[in-house]
C-alpha cells in the first residue's frame, strides 16, 4: 500500500499559517482520522460530511482527495469536511474551526 505525506496547518497567534504536523499515511486514510490520532482539536458533529462543523481548506493538493462516500473529488475544491476525505496522494490542510450552530445562534441572540 502507498503512503502519502500529509501536512496540517494552523493560524498562529500571529495570524501566520504554522506547520502542525507533518505525517505519512496509507491511501483511504480520512482527515480526520489524522486529526484524531495525532490529538488535534477540531469541532466535529455527525461524522457524516452532512453538517459542515469539521470543514477544513485545502491549501495543496486538492486532487489528493476523495469523498468517501460518493469516490468523488471535493465538490468545493478548497473546504472539505476532513471526516469524509479520504488521502489518495500527498495533500496541504489548513485546520479551521468555525463556530458551532450553538455558539452562532448565540452570537445572534446578543445581537439582538
Amino acid at each position: 500500500m502507498t503512503n502519502h505525506t500529509v501536512q496540517l496547518f494552523r493560524v498562529g497567534d500571529e495570524q501566520e499559517t504554522e506547520l502542525i504536523i507533518e505525517t505519512s499515511v496509507p491511501s483511504g486514510t480520512t482527515v480526520m482520522q489524522i486529526i484524531d490520532e495525532h490529538n488535534i482539536t477540531l469541532r466535529r458533529f455527525c461524522n457524516q460530511g452532512s453538517c459542515g462543523t469539521c470543514e477544513c481548506t485545502v491549501l495543496a493538493g486538492v486532487e489528493n482527495l476523495q469523498d468517501k462516500r460518493n469516490g468523488r473529488m471535493p465538490m468545493n475544491p478548497k473546504q472539505v469536511r476532513s471526516c469524509v476525505m479520504e488521502i489518495r496522494g500527498d495533500v496541504e490542510i489548513l485546520i479551521t474551526q468555525k463556530p458551532s450552530l450553538l455558539e452562532s445562534a448565540k452570537a445572534a441572540t446578543q445581537k439582538i
